[in-house]
């Protein structure tokens, strides 16, 4: 059982320090003053209905046409919306323009700006409830995303379900910190052009039932933009779909460890309902992959925290060499051809030549305003 529990601590403490060839570099410490954030996060259904989806919302649309051929072939394609913008989002995945020389910082009003703003004002926002790691081979068929086209979703991380899933109960019943959603700009929820999604650490503002404010370092400090974001998120037919290209790194406590890990491909996926006064994601999905430097990255970590912790060390500080040699089993990817990836099975894993591991997690998540930001602490 301890082992178990080593090895379900160390697959989700990939730490933010690793990176990867299929961009799956960190994005930095999203929350690097806290110690004890319980964060889920994202994922798309590879085989969900989509009666009337539009063709670029759908999950089996074709994702690398050109603008041009698009336009010609979906005469409902997104019509960019810059009006007098120079640079943000165009409401269709794409950039009204870009911020060069001494004024290379966009501000929410569309213009470039010398310094960066950080915001003031926010959507109607979604605070995550409760994370699960689904381990029935029916849930991971099903919910979970397939990477190699055979035909299924995985989730290297099942084999944990056991362990890890009542650890992730007790963290979220017990939480201080919280992961938010802001659907800034979004105002109905059936069906949205594309906008950014941003996710962003928080606590419960004392003074407001159901408000979060937000910790400062949920936004990169150079850029003032949020540190992680989904570009071209979509709603269709109540449905929510974002990522990939996005890397998603939620923190929270497992056993004694605080933790932290890096999905990278996330893929966010949710059924919406949503108001101005906040937004519900049922049966909500976060898929991606855990690249194998991070997963080795977090067993250094996991390392070095054990010889520094004082007596009595948690008892898988003692396993810590039997997981080393459990982590090949971990890793059901390996590199493809041009940034794909093929299966890693029993023979690969054998050779030890995996090189990633397919993440699946389920969450829920409840409505919520913005309040503002936490006031810096006294001397921090």
């Amino acid at each position: 059982m301890a082992r178990w529990i080593a090895f379900a601590s160390l697959v989700l403490a990939a730490a933010s320090c690793g990176g990867d060839d299929k961009g799956g570099g960190p994005l930095g410490d999203v929350l690097g003053d806290l110690t004890g954030l319980d964060l889920p996060g994202e994922v798309a259904k590879p085989d969900l209905p989509h009666p009337d989806l539009p063709g670029d919302v759908r999950p089996d649309a074709p994702k690398d046409l050109p603008k041009e051929t698009a336009s010609d072939a979906d005469p409902d394609a997104c019509v960019p919306k810059c009006g007098g913008k120079k640079c943000g989002p165009d409401g269709c995945g794409g950039e009204c323009g870009q911020c060069t020389g001494a004024a290379k910082f966009c501000h929410s009003d569309g213009k470039c700006h010398a310094t960066c703003q950080m915001p003031s004002k926010w959507g109607p926002s979604s605070v995550v409830l409760g994370m699960q790691i689904p381990a029935k081979p029916a849930d991971v068929a099903n919910l979970c995303y397939d990477y190699t086209g055979e035909g299924q979703g995985m989730n290297a991380l099942a084999l944990l379900a056991p362990f890890a899933n009542d650890e992730l109960a007790k963290a979220f019943t017990d939480a201080t910190y919280f992961l938010l959603f802001d659907f800034a700009g979004i105002t109905e929820f059936v069906l949205t052009d594309p906008f950014v999604l941003a996710g962003l650490a928080a606590v419960a503002d004392p003074a407001n039932a159901g408000q979060y404010r937000l910790i400062p370092s949920s936004y990169e400090v150079l850029t003032c933009q949020p540190q992680i974001a989904f570009a071209g998120a979509k709603i269709g037919a109540g449905q929510l779909f974002a990522g990939p290209p996005a890397d998603f790194t939620p923190s929270f406590p497992l056993t004694d460890m605080p933790l932290s890990f890096t999905i990278a491909e996330a893929r966010l996926h949710g059924l919406v309902t949503g108001s101005a006064d906040g937004v519900a994601l049922d049966d909500g999905t976060l898929t991606g992959v855990l690249p194998r430097a991070e997963v080795e990255a977090a067993l250094e970590f996991a390392k070095g925290w054990c010889e520094k912790a004082a007596d009595p060390k948690p008892a898988w500080c003692d396993s810590l060499g039997l997981v080393e040699s459990f982590l090949p089993v971990l890793f059901d990817l390996k590199d493809g051809v041009d940034g794909t990836w093929d299966a890693c099975d029993d023979a690969c894993q054998d050779a030890d030549e995996g090189t990633g591991a397919s993440v699946c997690l389920t969450f829920t998540s409840g409505p919520a305003k913005i309040s503002g930001f936490r006031p810096t602490p006294a001397g921090g």
